[in-house]
């Protein structure tokens, strides 16, 4: 602690004196010995704390805009935007789910968004700018990485709802939806741009369902559990249970795949039904290896599943090998992939030979 000279009031000093320590002063001849302990506590009194948001009114007004709330994936959240820093960054966007359940919850996430005025813009510009904001912020809230706790149930969810999803594979994203909701098939190739008559494979999740969904009985079991799960579409037969008629019109035969990704053979086997899928890119486009690469088709899908990085090199671009079985004793090369090789010792190892 400080101590002042009662006389001219400045700092005392501590210093020894002939029998014990003493406070003497510089400035004046004051001297004050120290007998016992000498201690002095203060608590100043705080100031009130503000709530940084502007408490619970400062939400009262505000706009909303689609956004996946990560507690409880409500798809609506309130937001308002702050500077948070000095006044050439960008400022930061605050998110606050719709959600009576945790709408008393402090805002859950946040972005920075670049959304700066002109002094002298007109508020349509403004309105603009708003707007583009709100677009950004949806394409960002349908990103849900494939760990999430719950990625798997809304992952399902949106198949059931009929919504077009990107989902990750065992060799390139895809994009994917319900292979028996007609109206879903039709999302399905006009955001791919694809022609309605170029078929697309579907997606199940063990080979019993390959069975069901495809005329595989002169297949053995031991051949079809060393192709799949794997980098592999077998085309058979599709059985007369695949019966949507816009699924690959005019077509008898049906690429069937069973991925290694236990992301989305987990979903299958959730949902129960087949799935169409097809890459995630725009018709006659490479390949995806990872989400930011179809980007542009982020605001026509119902949620983007994030796996990561897909594969360390480019010809994992190349998808898997289709590879067609639908004749009994044959096989037929459609796509070579990125396992032709291994596929063709395999058919061929269980006497299935190159169709003439």
């Amino acid at each position: 602690m400080l101590m002042f000279c009662p006389t001219c009031g400045n700092l005392l000093l501590v210093e020894e004196g002939t029998d014990a320590l003493r406070f003497s002063c510089n400035t004046c001849p004051y001297i004050c010995k120290i007998r016992q302990r000498i201690s002095s506590r203060i608590y100043p009194k705080l100031k009130e704390v503000d709530h940084v948001m502007g408490g619970s009114a400062a939400w009262e007004n505000v706009d909303s805009t689609d956004a996946v709330c990560p507690s409880c994936s409500h798809n609506r959240a309130y937001f308002m935007q702050m500077q948070t820093r000095s006044a050439d960054e960008p400022m930061t966007t605050f998110y606050k789910c719709l959600s009576s359940e945790c709408a008393r919850a402090s805002p859950l996430y946040m972005m920075k968004r670049a959304l700066k005025y002109d002094v002298n813009e007109t508020s349509s510009n403004k309105q603009l700018k708003l707007s583009r904001l709100k677009l950004d912020v949806a394409k960002q809230s349908k990103v849900i990485d494939t760990t999430r706790a719950d990625a798997k149930v809304i992952a399902v969810e949106k198949l059931r709802r009929g919504e077009v999803i990107a989902i990750p594979t065992d060799t390139v994203y895809g994009l994917t939806c319900s292979a028996n909701n007609p109206k879903a098939i039709g999302r399905l190739y006009n955001i791919k741009g694809r022609h309605e008559l170029k078929p697309v494979a579907i997606c199940v999740a063990t080979v019993e369902d390959l069975r069901q969904w495809g005329e595989a009985d002169h297949l053995s079991a031991e051949l079809l559990n060393e192709l799949l799960p794997g980098a592999v579409t077998v085309v058979v037969k599709r059985s007369a249970k695949l019966n949507n008629p816009k699924l690959n019109p005019g077509v008898s035969n049906i690429g069937i795949r069973i991925t290694e990704n236990n992301f989305i053979q987990d979903v299958c086997a959730a949902f129960n039904e087949p799935i169409a899928l097809t890459s995630a890119n725009k018709s006659s486009s490479q390949s995806t290896l990872e989400v930011g690469e179809f980007k542009e088709l982020w605001p026509k899908l119902g949620a983007v599943f994030d796996g990561g990085q897909l594969g360390l090199s480019e010809e994992q671009r190349a998808a898997s090998t289709v590879i067609d079985l639908s004749v009994p004793g044959c096989y037929r090369i459609i796509r070579r992939g990125v396992a032709v090789e291994k596929i063709i010792k395999t058919v061929e190892r269980h006497n299935i030979r190159l169709a003439p």
